[in-house]
């Protein structure tokens, strides 16, 4: 349901109240309060009013008003210039005026036309758009200095009473002052205020609070005070206080009536100053008036607590109970309220937290049991801090002495002592003095552990002494328990731990009398040399002496070995500071000295031997003993014949290198064949032989290879008269016999008288061997297996003893020509040597020797495929084949 509402404006208004509110503007002026009443239609009407409060922006429809149409102003002749002859102000409240001479000089003016005096057009003008002004008049009246005159002028008249009435006009006639001069001067009349007015101040009693901590020269209060007459001009002093040091506290500015601190503050001096100033006018006589300035100072927290006495002491038995008073201490504050509470704490001091505080009483009680064996006294530090902001303290000792119960029984300082003494000490040298506390006199004693009665200790003082000469090698301390008894027989026990401490009384011994190392020549700089487990080389000693007496320094005694060796001095464990060459050096032998860092130094009695082998690997090539090899093959010839060695060796050591031959140019159609270890050459391929060929052959140790050159020379022998009795030999052994054996004798036909001939095996080999001069070939010793070989081919070379061996000058390259099989060179030929026979032809014969390995029963049969598996048929009858097995 909608209600309908009534607005009103209350009392009369320049505002008018339309129906929907909206309030409008009858009559303006600058600031207007409205009283708004707005009213419901129910029964009864319910309202409820409201201000509303209008601030009218001005508009400039005042000008400036003058007070009087119409000014004089007198001046004497001898005024100087820029003194200020006139000031006025308008009535003009609403903006600000200037006032402006018309025209703005002085050669426009107008001139009293009886006295002629200059009469001034001033204008009052505002700073409002449009701007508004008013003209009034100024007359300017110029005496001339009177002279000095012995007769005075005279007023005629006696003192006069007049009475005017409020709507009297301007320049109405008020009195009529008469005066005569005897001298005929020209007189003037002012009007001269009497002095009949106190002033005054704004107020009788002026408050202030202030706090104590406001800076010096500080204005904390500004006098004001008015007088009625002509004169406002008026002086304030400071003229009493209550508390005469006040006085000193503060002053006042004479001119401006500014009280200022003149000092500092305290409140805990003076709370409250009541001061008494004065204001006097500059009338005759003077008159002045007094008023009361009462400061309240307000506390700040400037002070510290301070305690009563400056250190506190106090005594408790060790046996108090928990929560005794042990001592009280207490502060006061100058300070007040809050700033004058005091909290007490304990800063430092207080070892296991033993004591406890009231933080507001200031009561030190105990928290925890008392042991006078551990702490005898107590250095307490307790702080009291009061509660400003920001909070001030300030502190003091407090000693607390721990003192014994007299049945207590006696009690050492420690229940455990540890004491140090140098073995070797002279008997009776000091070791550990003991203290207890007792109220009696005290016996003490060593009950156990003075093994081999070392120690001695006094019954009466409780100093510990030694009996015997130490040793720290035997016993490196000593656990003795010491029994104090007092005269009443208690008893109190503790433990003293003597530790003996080492001499340098033992030199170092090495623990081996030599060691062996070895390391590659390829090792690198700084590497370590190797025992055989592949463990570091260590030298080692040991030092049965301690700590810095058992700390051992080695060296090597020789200087050459230190040029590629070095020794750690602190581990003993040996590397490499050159680079090593086996081939150069393969192993060194040298000393090593060992010395402890004790004070003095000892050093061994002996030095351990060293022997390092520097181990070679494979960092050279092979050498052929020769550049060039030359060999003559004579035809007929044979597979499997022996034609030349070639030798090489490797600078590397004999035990590493594995040399291997092989042809790697010039054999054509694989005519030849080179033993891979003995670097032999043989036939391969009898047949089309050529007349000569170059092979390259080369030797390799794995990494390393070299290459020479064979040359061989194929010629056919003629036919030289000489021949074998039979043209095939053949003879027999038996397998697994070592036994030298001859197999046969070959026997030779058209020999010359006295011709010597030379048997030799043109395919040599481990098993047989050919008398040179006999003919009889025998085995060497080594075992025959049949299973392995059975058969064995020899080919047997008759042959004069020619042989002819050239060297050229040129190149020192050797020639072999055959006669007598191959021949091995083992090393090179002079070249001096020559060839006087080297048209000849040697006469040679060859014939075949077969040699067949008989067999002995000297293997078990042995079966083969092994498992055998078989299937069996349910139906199979009795001698059907069920499988086969192999031997």
């Amino acid at each position: 349901m909608c209600r309908t509402v009534t607005m009103n404006l209350v009392g009369r208004t320049i505002f008018g109240l339309e129906q929907h509110g909206v309030i409008s503007l009858q009559t303006l002026d600058r600031i207007a309060n409205v009283l708004v009443t707005i009213s419901d239609n129910g029964e009864p009407p319910l309202s409820s009013t409201t201000r509303v409060v209008i601030a009218v922006e001005d508009v400039n429809d005042h000008a400036p008003q003058f007070k009087q149409n119409f000014y004089k102003v007198n001046i004497p002749e001898s005024t100087n210039h820029d003194l200020p002859l006139f000031q006025n102000t308008t009535d003009e409240v609403e903006v600000a005026v200037d006032l402006f001479l018309e025209n703005g000089t002085w050669e426009t003016f107008d001139s009293n036309t009886l006295t002629g005096d200059p009469i001034l057009r001033i204008r009052a003008e505002d700073n409002g758009t449009p701007k508004r002004s008013q003209t009034t008049r100024v007359s300017i009246q110029v005496s001339g200095i009177p002279k000095e005159s012995p007769h005075p002028p005279t007023i005629k008249s006696s003192n006069q009473e007049v009475e005017i009435t409020e709507s009297d006009s301007v320049w109405f006639l008020v009195a009529l002052i008469q005066a005569v001069d005897e001298d005929g001067d020209m007189l003037w009349y002012n009007i001269v205020d009497i002095n009949d007015h106190r002033p005054n101040f704004s107020e009788k009693v002026y408050s202030v609070d202030i706090s104590e901590n406001v800076e010096k020269d500080t204005e904390i209060l500004r006098l004001q005070a008015t007088d009625e007459d002509e004169d406002p001009t008026v002086f304030y002093s400071l003229h009493a206080a209550r508390d005469p040091a006040s006085l000193d506290i503060f002053r006042v500015d004479s001119m401006s009536g500014a009280v200022y601190l003149n000092e500092k503050l305290d409140r805990e001096t003076i709370e409250e100053h009541i001061l008494t100033v004065m204001v006097k006018d500059q009338g005759t006589p003077s008159k002045r008036n007094y008023a009361r300035v009462i400061v309240t100072v307000h506390d700040h927290n400037d002070h510290s607590p301070e305690f009563t006495s400056t250190i506190i002491q106090g005594k408790v038995y060790e046996t108090s109970s928990v929560g005794a008073v042990v001592v009280q201490v207490c502060a006061i504050d100058r300070d007040r309220g809050e700033n004058a509470r005091i909290t007490y704490t304990i800063t430092s001091g207080n070892v296991g937290n033993v004591f406890n505080i009231d933080p507001s009483l200031g009561t030190l009680s105990l928290s925890k049991q008392l042991d006078l064996g551990m702490i005898s006294e107590y250095m307490l530090i307790v702080k009291a801090t009061d509660a400003g902001s920001p909070s001030l303290s300030s502190t003091i000792p407090v000693h607390i002495m721990i003192t014994m119960a007299d049945n207590a029984p006696p009690r050492f300082s420690k229940s455990d002592y540890a004491a140090e003494i140098y073995e070797n000490q002279p008997v009776g040298t000091f070791v550990k003095h003991l203290e207890a506390r007792s109220t009696s006199s005290l016996f003490f004693e060593v009950v156990s552990g003075n093994t081999n009665d070392m120690f001695f200790i006094n019954p009466s003082t409780g100093v510990i002494t030694t009996k015997q000469q130490l040793d720290y090698e035997l016993n490196k301390f000593y656990n003795l328990s010491v029994e104090a008894t007092n005269m009443a027989g208690a008893k109190a026990r503790c433990c003293v731990i003597v530790h003996i401490l080492d001499r340098n009384d033992n030199a170092p011994r090495f623990m081996q009398a030599s060691y062996s190392g070895s390391i590659t020549e390829s090792a690198a700089v700084g590497s370590l040399v190797l025992t055989n487990t592949s463990s570091p080389l260590v030298i080692k000693a040991q030092d049965i002496d301690s700590e810095l007496n058992s700390l051992l320094s080695y060296d090597i005694v020789e200087s050459m070995p230190r040029k590629f060796f070095r020794i750690d001095s602190s581990t003993g464990a040996i590397r490499t500071v050159m680079a090593l060459d086996h081939e150069t050096t393969a192993e060194f032998n040298f000393n090593v000295k060992v010395s402890d860092l004790g004070k003095p130094q000892l050093s061994s009695e002996t030095v351990a031997k060293v022997h390092i082998t520097v181990l070679d690997i494979n960092d050279c090539p092979p050498q052929f003993l020769l550049s060039q090899y030359n060999c003559t093959l004579l035809l007929p010839t044979y597979q499997g014949v022996a034609i030349v060695q070639v030798n090489a060796t490797d600078p590397d050591s004999d035990e590493r290198t594995v040399l291997r031959y092989d042809i790697i140019d010039g054999n054509k159609d694989n005519v030849f064949t080179v033993d891979s270890n003995s670097g032999v050459v043989t036939v391969t391929n009898e047949d089309n032989l050529k007349q000569a060929y170059n092979l390259h052959l080369r030797v390799s140790d794995g990494k390393f290879s070299s290459v020479t050159q064979v040359n061989i020379k194929v010629e056919r022998s003629e036919n030289s008269g000489l021949k074998f009795q039979k043209d095939l030999y053949e003879g027999t052994i038996m397998e697994n016999s070592t036994k030298i054996y001859t197999v046969g004798v070959v026997n030779v036909l058209g020999s010359a008288l006295n011709e010597h001939v030379i048997f030799s095996i043109m395919n040599p080999n481990d098993m047989f061997e050919i008398g040179p001069t006999s003919g009889a070939i025998r085995t060497t010793g080594q075992k025959f297996d049949r299973e392995i070989k059975d058969y064995y081919e020899l080919i047997v070379q008759l042959a004069n003893t020619l042989v002819v061996l050239s060297s050229t000058a040129e190149d020192g390259e050797i020639e072999v020509r055959i006669s007598v099989g191959f021949i091995f060179l083992s090393l090179s030929l002079p070249q001096a040597m020559s060839d006087d026979n080297s048209g000849e032809k040697p006469r040679v014969a060859h014939v075949i020797v077969n040699v067949t390995i008989l067999d002995i029963n000297d293997n078990c049969p042995m079966f083969v495929n092994l498992p055998y598996y078989a299937v069996v048929s349910v139906d199979a009858q009795k001698g059907d084949v069920i499988t086969k097995v192999a031997i």
